[in-house]
């Protein structure tokens, strides 16, 4: 891509690498750490004629989101509470998946789009309102 000065590089993320997610932080670390690798390269292959860019899904009906939730319940230890009861969240707005993957492919065909790319409509909402707020936290 370098060489022939043209080419787009498209990194799948998730909402969880720009906002907090309490109880799944090895995931959502992961995740900050493609957003770091992504914005870097953004920069990097610019000048080279290289896009980069990332896609950024929330909540989708793909059964993911289900079993992030179950993994939530490992902090419980036979029956013992090893840290304050979480917060039990239904999952009951995950949004149709065929949204996000005709996101992706409008991403990936498309000459100019967003750097970031965040789906659906409400999880980009969230993730703006959410990092805003963060910079007014007192510890």
């Amino acid at each position: 891509m370098i060489r022939r000065g043209s080419g787009k590089i498209v990194w799948t993320s998730s909402v969880a690498g720009l906002v907090k997610v309490p109880w799944v932080a090895a995931y959502a670390a992961s995740k900050h750490a493609v957003e770091a690798l992504c914005a870097s390269m953004r920069e990097e292959l610019k000048s080279c004629g290289v896009q980069v860019a990332t896609v950024n899904p929330g909540a989708y009906r793909t059964g993911f989101n289900d079993t992030g939730m179950e993994s939530m319940d490992q902090w419980w230890e036979d029956g013992q509470q090893v840290m304050q009861p979480r917060v039990k969240r239904p999952l009951s707005n995950q949004h149709d998946p065929q949204e996000m993957i005709d996101t992706i492919i409008d991403v990936i065909t498309a000459a100019s789009h967003p750097y970031r790319t965040v789906g659906p409509q409400s999880a980009g909402e969230m993730v703006r309102r959410e990092q805003a707020e963060e910079w007014d936290v007192i510890v």
